[in-house]
């Protein structure tokens, strides 16, 4: 519970009973933080690997969810780039959808060679898809 925020989406595995008092529960067999997916436009490039994909870009959502703050998006040599050639063909037009896992890192720090700064949204993306 811990790990968790409001806002995650949750996935639990495992056999769910009802009670007589008309209370679920479930004897979780596991839990899957649920991928997320978040609109936006680039703003800059922090870092780039040499194979395009590993590194990490400043986003600004078009959504209100983040009070108009950016949010840093780590990429890696598993990222699927879509309509886009990789993080060197990113630009502020069009907006484009990261999909994958959205962190608060609280403490900052060093993640991949890319310096966090403490009280961050950190996404980590499976997949950059730039709109047409």
């Amino acid at each position: 519970a811990t790990a968790l925020d409001p806002g995650q989406g949750v996935v639990v595995h495992g056999p769910f009973s009802k009670a007589s008092d008309g209370s679920i529960s479930v004897a979780a067999e596991s839990v899957y933080l649920r991928l997320q997916t978040q609109e936006g436009n680039f703003v800059s490039l922090v870092s780039s690997g040499s194979d395009d994909r590993t590194g990490a870009f400043w986003m600004a959502p078009c959504g209100t969810l983040f009070q108009g703050q950016s949010f840093l998006v780590l990429t890696n040599n598993q990222t699927q780039f879509i309509n886009v050639s990789g993080l060197s063909g990113l630009t502020a037009q069009p907006s484009f959808l990261v999909k994958g896992l959205l962190f608060l890192d609280e403490q900052g720090g060093t993640v991949n060679g890319v310096t966090v700064p403490a009280n961050t949204p950190v996404f980590l993306a499976n997949q950059v898809h730039q709109l047409p």
